[in-house]
């Protein structure tokens, strides 16, 4: 009900909504449109690598996980 995932604004309302700063909160998806709009917004990415999964394309300057216990919190 936010607004589409390949929208910025979304992640900036999401924010908002949950009370938060984009900057302390991390998206994890396989869609390089979600990462970047995420990005956009202010959002931590990382890009979810699982079978199965559309490739990244050559440019895509994303990290890369392929499980939740890769992620680390600083």
């Amino acid at each position: 009900t936010i607004g589409g995932k390949k929208d910025s604004e979304s992640y900036q309302k999401i924010a908002a909504d949950i009370g938060v700063k984009p900057a302390d909160i991390l998206f994890v998806s396989d869609l390089e449109g979600e990462l970047e709009a995420a990005r956009a917004a202010g959002v931590h990415v990382a890009a979810a690598i699982r079978p199965g999964n559309k490739p990244l394309s050559e440019t895509a300057d994303f990290p890369r996980i392929s499980s939740f216990a890769e992620i680390r919190i600083a």
